[in-house]
């Protein structure tokens, strides 16, 4: 209960402080394949021991060749292509505008879940989807933009 959701705001908090953090690295010159190749290689190195104390891969039979052929897949497209892909936006758009897409998150999750998944779709989903629309168009501000120079000039 209380623990699993005080875990989740901090990691929220993480989130956002990243990508600031991000951002800094691309102002300061750097290219956005050298920022993600150095995140993914640190965070490799830092999970390396947790995962040999924790799994104790040398028990364990070795995996197959489709084992292998996913991880790979994983590890190209999902992460360090998604990270390049990433900090280019960062640096192109900021670090306030690149976390706007997480909105979306929660909108592919709930549209694949019930096209791949069979799950249902709900009131209380297609409110949320609603809500978070209009949340993005409130973010974006060229609707409050637009009708603040109508009121200025007379329309």
């Amino acid at each position: 209960g209380l623990l699993a959701q005080i875990a989740c705001l901090i990691a929220t908090l993480c989130y956002a402080l990243a990508s600031i953090y991000g951002r800094k690295f691309g102002a300061s010159g750097m290219a956005p394949l050298s920022i993600a190749t150095g995140q993914v290689l640190t965070s490799a190195i830092i999970m390396l021991p947790i995962a040999l104390i924790s799994d104790a891969p040398w028990t364990l039979p070795l995996p197959g060749a489709s084992f292998w052929l996913a991880t790979g897949a994983i590890a190209v497209f999902s992460t360090s292509l998604a990270y390049y892909l990433y900090f280019q936006l960062l640096e192109s758009a900021g670090a306030s505008n690149s976390l706007i897409v997480t909105f979306l998150i929660p909108i592919v999750a709930v549209v694949l879940g019930a096209a791949f998944l069979e799950e249902r779709f709900s009131v209380n989903q297609g409110a949320g989807v609603v809500l978070i629309a209009v949340g993005l168009v409130l973010l974006d501000g060229r609707i409050l933009r637009r009708n603040d120079e109508n009121v200025l000039s007379g329309h």
